[in-house]
């Protein structure tokens, strides 16, 4: 039996539809770094949380590595 397509790449991409996002009172290059800063912020503390996870379940599983 056929498996098909993997789509899974496709799961978390993220779209930049920031040109529609800039507040009228904010220079356009400042929103784009600013918006850019806190995409990097959420996504290291994402993989943080994600890290802290996967040790709090290794911790509590011992000898199942």
């Amino acid at each position: 039996m056929s498996k098909g397509f993997d789509y899974s790449k496709w799961d978390n991409i993220e779209l930049s539809d920031d040109e529609d996002d800039v507040h009228p009172n904010i220079e356009k290059e400042s929103w784009f770094r600013m918006k850019h800063r806190s995409r990097i912020e959420r996504e290291e503390r994402e993989e943080a949380d994600k890290k802290k996870i996967q040790k709090e379940v290794s911790d509590a599983m011992p000898g199942q590595e």
